[in-house]
């Protein structure tokens, strides 16, 4: 196999016709280049070049050998190239909350590309990641929160109602059980404070599936606006309820120990603030 290394210095002669200015090129001596071509052209089993008092005259084996030589030697720079661009890319991992707003998640990530361009972004659901757009409320101790927007609790149903007003107003409706929504509890707690009982028709581990199973027509649910924004089958309605919202903002790490991306992030912070949406 023919070294990328003796292509280089069979270019250089071939281009410059004399081994002192193809060395001069180089940066070697006459002496290493010449040793290069003999090698060379033992390698092929060929020569390449007629010797004269002028320098050196490309023999037919040189001129066929040029054009294969030049891509491959531009073949293998452009591959250095990409690899090495890959791996000074700097990368920031974000983690995003399920059953937030996607529309405003994906307006903050643009916010983010904007202060951090030519960053290469992994999305992921995971708590391990870099920084995440998450809740305040589960943030962790140490955390520094960027609020970004508040996100209500609606209340979503496929039954032709009038919008409700009051808890007697649920009463007749048919309701889906979903024990992990925070706003779930809540409401279980008003309307026993009422003593009206729900009609619980269905049940969902999780918003995303009570939201599947209210689109269906299995029953009524609060669920948070982001998850439910712009879509048109399914009828929406503020709730007059002393319920509380969420605030969606940018976590990340308040010590100094942190990816270099976020420290820009974290100098702009105002930039995404709440007042971007």
């Amino acid at each position: 196999m023919v070294d990328i290394r003796l292509l280089r210095l069979f270019i250089a002669i071939y281009e410059e016709k004399n081994l002192t200015l193809a060395a001069e090129k180089c940066h070697i001596t006459q002496p290493s280049i010449s040793a290069a071509l003999k090698q060379l052209e033992e390698l092929l089993g060929n020569d390449l070049f007629l010797r004269d008092k002028k320098g050196v005259q490309p023999l037919n084996s040189a001129h066929e050998l040029y054009p294969h030589a030049k891509r491959l030697v531009n073949d293998s720079a452009t591959i250095s190239t990409l690899f090495m661009s890959k791996a000074t890319t700097p990368k920031i991992s974000v983690g995003v909350c399920n059953s937030i707003s996607k529309y405003k998640t994906a307006t903050t990530i643009s916010h983010l590309e904007r202060l951090a361009p030519n960053c290469h972004f992994i999305l992921t659901s995971s708590d391990k990641s870099d920084c995440r757009i998450g809740f305040e409320k589960d943030k962790n101790d140490t955390d520094l929160f960027i609020p970004l927007w508040e996100e209500k609790f609606v209340f979503v149903t496929k039954e032709n109602i009038s919008a409700p007003s009051k808890i007697e107003d649920f009463y007749h409706l048919d309701f889906i059980e979903c024990p992990s929504c925070e706003v779930h509890q809540e409401v279980l707690g008003l309307i026993s404070s009422k003593n009206i009982t729900l009609n619980i028709v269905s049940t969902a581990e999780t918003k995303e599936q009570a939201f599947l199973l209210a689109l269906a027509g299995l029953g009524s649910c609060f669920l948070p606006m982001g998850l439910v924004e712009k879509v048109s089958d399914i009828n929406v309605f503020d709730i007059n309820l002393p319920i509380r919202g969420r605030s969606v903002g940018l976590c990340m790490p308040s010590h100094q120990a942190i990816n270099p991306v976020l420290k820009k992030i974290r100098s702009d912070a105002k930039l995404i603030s709440i007042e971007n949406f």
